[in-house]
């Protein structure tokens, strides 16, 4: 059973409660489900807004846009958690504003949970990430997987970056997670196993080069492909939006109930570089205790049962060494079956030839006492 899981909660979910005035919702596509809420109110220090939010699990953090470095009243904020004493605390070392993960709260006891986040101006929420108890109820819920989880098994040449992201126009910042898993090398795979029934794939992708960037994304056996182009006259790129994060690569809805396995494979790179982040997935399972742990369901088979290397892979294959001692055990009867068959022919020939000789000879001296007592036709023949 895994340890950890996490759900992902939209800005725009029940479980926020906006106040202090009234927040304004921007809908701009490098945030996750296009929509990201700030309170545009709070511009002077003399107003700040203020949220809510209620979840069910051992910790929570918010991601989204920090506020302006030049307002230094707006960089602390307030927390309460559960009704307790707020405290103060500021967005860290990084030079805002900046797209990030920037509230991280402690570890809390297994259940459900309020924490109220105060004098907040200029600060945007996008999402929240919660951890889950054991027990959480995940009816409803969004699982959150983050590229750096042992669940993704990247082949080919991947490379592991945790750089700021270039947004062009936009406030740069760091992928969710602060990593991403990169290639820009056609025939590089990532495989991932779930059990859900939908899943969406998210990484950051580069508005301000001009090229192209395909992958196919194979679910259970089937293969979609899919291509990501940028010209000169695409709309991004003339908008200066350069590098976006929360970019939805593909996504599968009304899955069938159960255990899947994606792989992505890279197939075309010009000028562009695929970035995965992370993916969500509705789960088929009710709790993390009854999460299926579907890396341990796929065993690699021991030495003395590995398939023929000059064979296709297959379950019923048999070993090389399984290969010789059939091929030894067939041998032997087949050798001594073909023996048995020639000598008995060269003993039928033999009393064929008998038998033959036999008759000649009886015939000849038959022949020969006819001669003996009748004229010779040969004979008459010659004197006409």
């Amino acid at each position: 059973m895994a340890t950890e899981l996490y759900v992902i909660i939209d800005d725009n979910g029940g479980q926020f409660q906006y106040a202090g005035g009234e927040w304004t919702l921007s809908t701009l596509e490098q945030w996750f489900g296009a929509t990201s809420w700030y309170p545009g109110f709070a511009v002077d220090g003399t107003e700040f807004g203020s949220f809510t939010f209620t979840f069910e699990g051992t910790s929570v953090a918010f991601i989204g846009n920090t506020p302006d470095s030049q307002a230094v009243l707006f960089q602390t904020a307030t927390v309460s958690i559960d009704g307790g004493t707020p405290y103060n605390i500021t967005y860290g070392d990084v030079p805002p504003p900046a797209y990030r993960q920037w509230y991280q709260s402690p570890t809390l006891a297994d259940g459900p949970h309020t924490i109220r986040m105060g004098h907040l101006a200029m600060t945007a929420v996008d999402f929240a990430l919660v951890r889950v108890g054991s027990q959480t109820p995940l009816s409803g819920k969004r699982v959150f997987v983050d590229n750096d989880n042992a669940a993704f098994k990247y082949d080919g040449t991947w490379s592991r970056e945790t750089g700021q992201f270039n947004a062009g126009s936009l406030p740069d910042g760091f992928p969710v997670g602060n990593s991403t898993h990169r290639t820009s090398t056609p025939g590089s795979t990532m495989t991932f196993r779930f059990s859900g029934t939908a899943a969406s794939i998210y990484g950051i992708f580069d508005w301000a080069n001009i090229g192209r960037l395909a992958a196919t994304y194979t679910l259970d056996g089937v293969t979609d492909a899919q291509n990501y182009v940028v010209t000169a006259a695409t709309p991004q790129h003339l908008n200066n939006d350069g590098q976006a994060s929360n970019f939805l690569l593909f996504s599968y809805d009304s899955l069938p109930s159960g255990d899947h396995t994606l792989v992505i494979n890279v197939t075309n790179c010009v000028s562009q570089t695929f970035m995965l982040d992370y993916i969500t997935y509705s789960p088929s399972f009710s709790s993390l205790a009854a999460m299926p742990n579907l890396t341990a369901t796929v065993t690699p088979p021991s030495s003395s049962s590995l398939p023929n290397p000059s064979t296709s892979p297959s379950s019923t294959a048999p070993s090389t060494s399984q290969v010789s001692q059939n091929e030894i055990s067939k041998k032997a009867p087949v050798g001594v079956i073909v023996g048995g068959v020639v000598g008995g022919l060269v003993l039928l020939a033999l009393l064929a030839f008998l038998l033959i000789w036999i008759r000649k000879r009886r015939r000849a001296k038959s022949a020969q006492e006819t001669v003996q007592s009748f004229p010779r036709k040969s004979k008459i023949i010659q004197s006409i």
